[in-house]
């Protein structure tokens, strides 16, 4: 009896261990080796056995794995990298297209026309008067001579000058200087000078549509009608 009391324990543990082992068979790639020390609790009630069992250790990752994740994520920033210019290059584009709109809008500038006054049209002077016409008929015949020597010739000029100079009006010598020392009139009155357009020449309206002039040197000073037309009147005043 006390060889069964004491055979028991032996018989139970070695029980436990050909369980551990058939487990440990079955199981090869996950289970881990049975410990060889197992810690036992003997009681009154009998025994309780612990042992540890390791974890299976997860596979190892491999060099060539670790390659070509690194690889990939290599050619994904290279990408990335690659396709950034050419958002970069359309920018541009957009700016270039600035300036021409604001060439399509130029400020107008509104420019007002400064209008001239029209000339005012000089008032004519008062007539010299019938006491030059008197003057000029004295000298009639008098000979004509190209520049003249007044009193004793005359060329057209020198005649009214000369005749002016007796009325105490002094004008000026030349035939221009006579035409820029008048007023152009419509309604010629006696004293007033007498011009033609055909030539130089100057005479004294006599009134009645009659002049004193010295014209020519085959009629030397004469009075009586006009003989040369495209005629105007001035006034000196």
């Amino acid at each position: 009896m006390r060889n069964d009391e004491a055979d028991g324990p032996a018989r139970a543990l070695q029980a436990l261990l050909d369980v551990k082992e058939t487990v440990a068979a079955e199981r090869p790639a996950a289970a881990a080796k049975a410990p060889t020390d197992a810690s036992v609790e003997f009681g009154t009630a009998g025994f309780t056995a612990a042992t540890e069992v390791a974890r299976a250790p997860e596979a190892p990752e491999t060099a060539a794995d670790a390659l070509g994740e690194r690889e990939s994520t290599t050619a994904s920033r290279s990408t990335e990298r690659a396709a950034a210019p050419v958002q970069q290059d359309e920018a541009p584009v957009q700016e270039s297209g600035t300036p021409a709109q604001l060439d399509e809008a130029p400020v107008r500038q509104s420019v007002t026309p400064v209008q001239q006054a029209s000339p005012v049209q000089q008032a004519a002077p008062a007539p010299v008067g019938g006491g030059v016409v008197a003057i000029a008929r004295q000298y009639v015949g008098y000979p004509y001579v190209l520049g003249g020597t007044p009193p004793y010739s005359f060329d057209c000029s020198s005649f009214t000058w000369w005749v002016f100079q007796q009325a105490g009006i002094d004008i000026p010598r030349t035939v221009s200087g006579q035409k820029a020392a008048v007023t152009p009139v419509s309604d010629p009155q006696p004293g007033d000078l007498v011009f033609t357009e055909d030539f130089y020449h100057v005479g004294i309206y006599a009134g009645n549509g009659l002049v004193v002039e010295a014209l020519n040197p085959s009629t030397d000073v004469t009075y009586g009608a006009p003989v040369y037309g495209g005629i105007w009147y001035g006034r000196i005043g």
